[in-house]
């Protein structure tokens, strides 16, 4: 096992705040499906799942919006251990959560 103290005191910053954890978390998950972890890709991505469960009084986003399909689409692949769907699912995520930060804010492009 490989443990650098970088990676420690970015656990301890990400214990802190859930901002960081998500990155953390999607960084491990990225590298994860990168490496065919599955059982490692799961728990990332159980993660961050858990990071987003609305508040009381608050509705979970619905609708057909990409992300939202390439999430379910990513939860699924893992569910049944298909690698090259997750690859695949993760890739789909992450251009959309891309084109979506774009048009949120496109003179930071």
């Amino acid at each position: 096992m490989n443990i650098s103290i970088t990676g420690i005191a970015a656990s301890a910053l990400a214990a802190r705040n859930p901002f960081q954890q998500r990155r953390v978390d999607f960084q491990v998950l990225k590298g994860a499906l990168a490496n065919g972890n599955l059982d490692r890709a799961q728990a990332a991505f159980d993660r961050i799942t858990a990071l987003y469960q609305p508040t009381s009084g608050s509705a979970p986003p619905s609708g057909s919006h990409p992300v939202l399909h390439d999430w379910s689409a990513l939860s699924t692949a893992l569910s049944a251990k298909d690698l090259p769907s997750a690859q695949s699912a993760f890739a789909n995520l992450q251009t959309d959560l891309q084109a979506r930060l774009y048009r949120a804010h496109p003179d930071s492009a």
